[in-house]
């Protein structure tokens, strides 16, 4: 505290609030001391600047009417403006500050809601391994986007599902539980959107690559191969030919042939000249033609039974009859019947034929006629070529067109393979006179083929029909 002498303190004429110490002076003068006299050095009341050395300790409240700073802005508080500035003595926020925030402890920072009864908080990790800092993007999305952050932790907006010029890079996308994506068409048209799935149930797992290019022209498609490499395949600018033909590759390109086609209005693949090769199956009915002018040659062996529906499809007809028929064992319900007396059966139980010519053969009981049926007029002959076999067993049936008589003749031609023929003939099975023989039968070698010849004993014309059976 300054010295100041009784004689240089202000003289007073009236006590006032400010007065602390009234000091009669030889009882000439009336001096007084002030508040004003008793802090000088410590308190400055006026405008004038003041520094105090060493520490300054308060005990209730501090009020600063004006502003305050503390060592070189490191705390600046502007009280016209009503912020505070750390390191910095312009502030331009109500907190503003100049250099590094840190938050101890993993403690959050807060944001409060409108009315502070809630608050959403950032914080640290409990445990950090190395000190890293996320910077922040440089200006606002231009649209709706998300926020990425590249390896050195700087945020950027990039286009996610929303829309924008930018795109979202993913290491892996997993959506999982079958999720869908969806590509929608633009939000001015509507909401439509077209949607890719996995299918409900995987036998393994398996990826696609997309082609590394657009491809060269319009009018590829897009083909995989058995790893999943999709790549673009020329599509020869569509399919090939004209409408309904099926189409095939050709070295890579849609080609199609006239002979091959199918309608499917009708459901009827349709196909000329076709050479179908490996197994086929057919489920359900089944029709091979559409005519008696189309041939179906199979040239295969059957492995299944023929079954007809029972008693109601002809085997051959009238006018198309079997050749051949190689039977092992011919059930019917009845004997196979040449006259109206049911007595006549061909082959027993114990002596089979093995070929039947058959030229309409009927069975459950209907008359049997062989496959070789012609006419011989009266004393006339007529030649039948029963093949290049060397033995064959022949029943001839001639009828007489006037009197009806029938005769049977059982005959077994054998051939020697030299050029000679032996020839047992059998008697007449059923004639009006036994032994007044109707027709008679020779053969002989023509090349490799036995040439048989039957000639008619009678003057009336003669139907004659021949069963032959190789032996």
């Amino acid at each position: 505290m300054a010295t100041i002498r009784i004689s240089q303190l202000t003289a007073v004429s009236q006590a006032t609030d400010d007065d602390v110490l009234i000091i009669n002076d030889a009882d000439t003068n009336t001096r007084k001391i002030t508040f004003g006299n008793l802090t000088q050095g410590l308190l400055n009341t006026s405008s004038t600047a003041q520094t105090k050395s060493g520490a300054l300790t308060v005990q209730g409240l501090f009020n600063v009417s004006g502003n305050l700073a503390v060592k070189n802005n490191v705390l600046f508080v502007d009280s016209l403006n009503d912020r505070v500035g750390i390191k910095t003595n312009t502030p331009n926020a109500d907190l503003d500050i100049n250099g590094i925030l840190h938050i101890q402890g993993a403690n959050p920072i807060r944001f409060g809601d409108s009315d502070n009864s809630n608050f959403v908080g950032l914080r640290a990790p409990s445990v950090v391994t190395s000190n890293f800092t996320f910077t922040l993007p440089a200006a606002p999305p231009a649209s709706t986007q998300l926020v990425t952050s590249d390896a050195a932790g700087v945020f950027s907006f990039t286009t996610g599902i929303g829309t924008g010029n930018s795109s979202l890079s993913l290491g892996l996308v997993e959506l999982i539980n079958q999720g869908v994506v969806r590509f929608y068409e633009s939000s001015s048209n509507g909401t439509n959107n077209i949607s890719f799935a996995a299918p409900n149930n995987l036998s393994n797992t398996f990826s696609y690559t997309l082609p590394t290019a657009f491809p060269p022209s319009t009018g590829f498609i897009l083909s995989s191969s058995s790893t999943g490499e999709l790549s673009w395949i020329s599509s020869s600018s569509g399919a090939s030919g004209a409408n309904n033909l099926i189409q095939f590759a050709t070295n890579g390109l849609l080609n199609s042939n006239s002979n091959l086609s199918f309608n499917p209005s009708t459901n009827l693949l349709s196909s000329t000249n076709g050479n179908f090769s490996g197994d086929l199956t057919v489920q359900g009915n089944t029709q091979l033609g559409t005519g008696s002018t189309q041939t179906i040659n199979p040239l295969g062996v059957f492995n299944n039974h023929l079954l007809p529906e029972p008693n109601t499809h002809d085997l051959g007809s009238a006018f198309r009859f079997w050749r051949h028929t190689y039977t092992q064992s011919l059930s019917v319900s009845t004997a196979l019947n040449p006259h109206n007396s049911n007595t006549v059966n061909i082959g027993s139980s114990s002596s089979r034929w093995q070929t039947a010519f058959v030229n309409n053969l009927q069975l459950q009981g209907v008359n049997q006629r062989g496959i070789d049926s012609f006419s011989i007029a009266g004393s006339g002959t007529s030649s039948v070529n029963l093949g290049a076999n060397s033995a064959y067993k022949v029943l001839i049936k001639a009828i007489d067109t006037v009197t009806d008589d029938i005769e049977l003749i059982e005959q077994l031609v054998v051939s020697d393979g030299n050029g000679a023929i032996s020839e047992v003939t059998g008697s007449n099975v059923q004639a009006p006179t036994p032994g007044n023989f109707l027709i008679s039968a020779s053969s002989q070698l023509v090349g490799a083929d036995v040439i048989m010849t039957i000639t008619n004993n009678s003057s009336n014309s003669l139907t004659v029909k021949l069963y032959s059976v190789e032996m």
